[in-house]
This record gives C-alpha cells, structure tokens and sequence, in this order.
C-alpha cells in the first residue's frame, strides 16, 4: 500500500481536540465563582487589625490528568506513525513493525543504536532529517525544554501512573480596601489540591487605619505541571500547546520535502 498520512495528521488533531476539551475543562472550573478560592475577613480584637483568610475551595476536575495524557500520547503517535509511513514510501512496509521516531537528550552510543533499529527502512535523507531534530542539536544547551523531549517524557509518565500531577497556584491576589487603597498580595507557595477548605495564606490590616472594609479578591490562578523532571512549575496550557505546534510542523515539513512521493 503507498504511504499515507491521514493516520499521522489525524493523531495530531485528536490531540488537538484533546488539547481543546483540556482548556474548556480548566477555563470552566477557574472561571466558575467560588471554585478556586474564597476569602473571609473577621476582625481580631486582641491584635486590633483585620484578618483576611484566603483558602481553597474545590479540588482540580479529575479529568484534567487524563486529558493531558490523551494530548501527548496521541503527538508521541503521530510521530511514530510518521516513520512508519516513510519507511512505506520506501517500499520497505515491513519495517513498520520496529519503526519508531527515536528522541533523544544526548547523542550517546545507545541512543544512536537505538536509532539505527528504529529507523531500519527510512530514505538516508529522512533518517538525516530526523536525527536534526533531537533534542539534543535542536537547543543544546537545554535540551530538556525541546518539545520532543517534553512529549517523550510526558507520554512515558503516562504510561506508568496517573499523569504529570498539577495543582493551582495563585499568582496574585488582590485585597479591595473601602477607601480605595489596594494591596497586591503574592503568596510564594502553592496549596495542596486534594483538602477542600485548607488555608492558603493569611494577612491583616490595622484596625485603625481602615474601621470598615470591603475586601475583594481577585485571584490570577495558575495549573501547573509537577514531578515531571522537565516542566515542574510551568502552567499546563501554555506548554502544551507549542508541543501541538512543533509535532503539526514536523508533518507538514516531512510532506513539503516530498519523503512520502
């Protein structure tokens, strides 16, 4: 059969409907009231200030761990499925069975067998133009950033536990004071998703400063990937989406050069 690159380019746009419903789900639950966060002011008498409480409310969707998988298992595939469609064009259809797109951190011996084996059956040109786009000559000095890398490290998670664990952080916060005088809060650290009602952080105004307030709180909440050994700290969708973009070029190049013709 001739090499076809309807399975690749539809891998790529599952995870781009994936992608999509991840967005949709986070969108909803940061922009549903009361979900995030929740913030009480009392007065404390003995200290003569105002004491402003900022805790969570509910836990993340569980859903948002899965579709997170969904997203980079479907781009690991389509690269896959790209080698095996070049090694189709090549008249080599067997080699299909062993064909795998190697991503690599370091050019190392091992990672060089690797490819040799996974590559069996690819045009010398399209081997050559896979090996460029390792992590490793793409951006050598942090090779770890590279989308590929990203994918790989992800899709292998996925494999093995329940997905890449996130959890939401607030940015900032702001604090509306009757008179108008604002104070910008920056909490440093996160709170753990799974207790429902747990204090976050805490401040306190002078009582004598402001007798009456009316506290409003704003909150910029970030989601962000933890234990993943390539992007702890980063928000989810931001880095997701250029790994869509990167995969959806690499197709769209390999076709330009004509490797599939």
């Amino acid at each position: 059969m001739p090499a076809n690159l309807k399975g690749v380019t539809g891998k790529v746009e599952q995870a781009q409907h994936h992608f999509d419903q991840l967005k949709e789900t986070i969108f909803a639950w940061v922009r549903t009231p009361g979900n995030a966060v929740w913030a009480s002011t009392v007065e404390d008498q003995t200290e003569g200030k105002h004491l402003t409480i900022v805790s969570q409310a509910t836990p993340l969707p569980p859903e948002i761990p899965f579709l997170i998988g969904d997203t980079v298992h479907n781009l690991r595939c389509a690269l896959d499925h790209l080698v095996c469609q070049l090694a189709i064009a090549a008249g080599n259809s067997v080699a299909c069975r062993d064909s795998h797109f190697p991503i690599g951190l370091a050019d190392s011996a091992q990672h060089t067998k690797n490819m040799a084996k996974w590559l069996t059956g690819v045009r010398p040109e399209a081997a050559t133009a896979i090996k460029t786009l390792q992590p490793y000559k793409r951006r050598p000095a942090d090779a770890k950033s590279d989308p590929l890398w990203r994918i790989h490290e992800l899709d292998n998670i996925d494999k093995h536990r329940m997905i890449v664990v996130v959890k939401p952080n607030i940015t900032h916060i702001q604090k509306a004071i009757a008179n108008g005088v604002e104070t910008i809060l920056r909490p440093t650290e996160t709170w753990d998703r799974e207790e429902k009602g747990a204090k976050i952080f805490g401040t306190s105004t002078p009582m004598g400063a402001h007798s009456e307030m009316d506290v409003g709180i704003q909150s910029s909440l970030g989601i962000l990937f933890q234990e993943t050994g390539c992007c702890d700290g980063e928000r989810v969708l931001p880095t997701l989406k250029p790994l869509i973009a990167d995969t959806r070029w690499i197709v769209n190049d390999f076709d330009g050069r004509g490797f599939f013709r």
